[in-house]
């Protein structure tokens, strides 16, 4: 007789069976909510840092690239097809080969062609064909990586 039936005297087998089965159906789902809790702390632990290393990775990436494109159209007043970003080097990157501190990093650079560069150039012209040209130039943004030693 087990120390659970000689708290609980029950007159019927089938009864202290189905407390039995009720007191191990309730121990097993206190287990699996501690076991869910951890669980959810590793996933969420996990998730963390895959998503601290994409942060790591945004600059340069593609969809940086697309999101740089569209402010810098935005905010010179240019075309987007006139916005020309390039692709950031991964030398300076912690994870490129050989893994570990470079003693460098990337920082962006823009080039901006628009009004004023267009004034300059127009004054500085020496025929009416040139300052006609000058003037015909559409504003564009050059978007590139500078490289700096820590």
């Amino acid at each position: 007789m087990s120390k659970y039936d000689e708290d609980n005297d029950y007159e019927d087998p089938e009864e202290s069976t189905v407390s039995e089965l009720e007191n191990i159906n309730s121990t097993l789902g206190e287990i699996l909510s501690t076991l869910n809790s951890r669980g959810t702390d590793f996933f969420v632990v996990v998730f963390g840092f895959f998503f601290v290393m994409s942060l790591q990775a945004w600059p340069g990436s593609k969809l940086d690239r697309w999101t740089d494109r569209v402010w810098y159209s935005y905010r010179y007043d240019t075309d987007f097809k006139n916005v020309n970003v390039n692709k950031r080097p991964l030398d300076c990157d912690f994870f490129h080969a050989p893994v570990g501190s470079k003693g460098c990093e990337y920082e962006k650079r823009t080039n901006v062609f628009g009004n004023e560069q267009r004034e300059a150039l127009i004054k500085q012209a020496t025929t009416p064909e040139e300052q006609q040209s000058y003037a015909k130039q559409p504003n564009s943004v050059a978007v590139y990586w500078e490289k700096e030693q820590d």
